[in-house]
């Protein structure tokens, strides 16, 4: 096992326990609130800054953002990094 795969086992031992909800919340509600600023951004064009972050539409945009990153981008990120951890634990 290289050193990279190494710190990955370890890191996520981690993070497994905390458990999968607290990690979908977590890393989902972040990718939600990032990508809903950043699409945001592109509206600044159009609008002031208090237009664009400080309204309704940002607010519900944000909302779905977050929802789907928690059930979506959480579910399969920690899918996927579970699947990674087994692998290289079954190898060890």
């Amino acid at each position: 096992m290289t050193k990279k795969e190494q710190k990955f086992v370890t890191s996520w031992a981690k993070t497994r326990q905390i458990g999968m909800i607290k990690f979908m919340i977590f890393s989902g509600g972040l990718w939600g609130v990032l990508t809903a600023c950043i699409m945001q951004m592109f509206e600044l064009r159009e609008m002031s800054f208090k237009d664009a972050f400080f309204s309704s539409k940002f607010a519900v945009q944000l909302s779905i953002f977050i929802i789907i990153g928690i059930v979506i981008f959480g579910l399969v990120m920690w899918k996927i990094n579970e699947k990674k951890y087994l692998r290289l634990v079954k190898e060890e």
